[in-house]
């Protein structure tokens, strides 16, 4: 089993902490282990609560770099290091792709994708130069395999998936750690956001799916789904390890959507519904890809 860190003189910067997410949690859960804890988002004001749990708060929006510079600065002027970086900011993303606002999609991108990398590129160099830390990024199981009507932020997932297994290999001759986490479905205040943002298109082709559409908003959040604080409990024992995981999978349908992921194109086409909440798809894609399995090894043996 992994040794882990002296966690009484543990750094750690939280991006996305407003009350109510999951990055609130973490900031919760590191404290509670002894870290010190630098909680950031846009809003001062929506990390309140932190501040009587001896959290830190400083402002911090990801999609400023000036405001990513400044916090950082103010941590190392503080601390002297960082040792965890965890990029949890990140907001969703609900509607069918030809109806998606364009404007709408690139804010996505700029605090999903972007924004962490802005954030681990001011952090990273300290890091670098002392040999030592762990860069954690928040991606989703849904980076792996999307779902009907949620394509940007299915994609902007995949993307910071992505850069992230490049990064780590960048990072390992620094001996620095780069750990992905992909979260099931966790209940936060990620839908109770994206509704405040959504906007049907007038005279949409989707029409017969907009209940559909709406259902795929707020499934995450359905009784059932794995709470935050089980999330944060599992998962921070994992990050604060000498030597953390490169991957972390938890949440409620995390293992099948991981499942998913290995299906042939042709296979999840054909299995998957429009109008079918994302749990029935994922039965119906391991379904096939039992039968797919199934095939392959009976094919295999009959031709020996």
């Amino acid at each position: 089993m992994a040794t882990a860190h002296n966690t009484q003189n543990t750094v750690v910067l939280v991006t996305g902490c407003t009350q109510g997410g999951i990055g609130y949690g973490l900031c919760c859960e590191f404290a509670q282990r002894g870290c010190t804890v630098y909680a950031t988002a846009r809003r001062i004001e929506a990390m309140s609560d932190l501040q009587a749990l001896g959290i830190k708060t400083l402002k911090l929006d990801v999609t400023d770099k000036a405001s990513i510079i400044n916090a950082v600065k103010e941590v190392l002027a503080a601390e002297g290091h960082i040792d965890i970086l965890v990029n949890n900011a990140g907001m969703s993303c609900t509607a069918p792709l030809l109806d998606q606002d364009l404007d709408a999609a690139r804010r996505v991108y700029e605090t999903n994708v972007w924004g962490p990398l802005a954030v681990a590129q001011a952090v990273a160099p300290s890091m670098m130069t002392r040999r030592a830390g762990t860069i954690v990024n928040v991606g989703s199981i849904v980076g792996h395999c999307a779902t009907p009507w949620s394509g940007v932020y299915s994609s902007s997932k995949a993307a910071i998936h992505a850069w992230t297994n490049s990064m780590r290999v960048e990072l390992r001759p620094y001996g620095v750690n780069m750990t992905l986490v992909y979260p099931g479905s966790i209940q936060s205040n990620i839908a109770q956001n994206a509704q405040q943002r959504f906007e049907w298109k007038e005279d949409s082709l989707f029409e017969p799916y907009k209940k559909s559409v709406l259902h795929r908003m707020v499934i995450s959040q359905a009784p059932g789904c794995t709470t935050t604080k089980d999330f944060c409990r599992y998962v921070i024992p994992r990050i604060l390890r000498a030597s953390p995981p490169q991957e972390i999978y938890y949440g409620t349908l995390s293992t099948k959507f991981w499942l998913l992921s290995f299906l042939p194109v042709f296979i999840k086409v054909r299995t998957a519904a429009c109008d079918a909440p994302a749990y029935r798809t994922a039965d119906a894609y391991l379904y096939a890809l039992g039968l797919y399995i199934w095939q392959k090894v009976w094919t295999s043996w009959h031709r020996r």
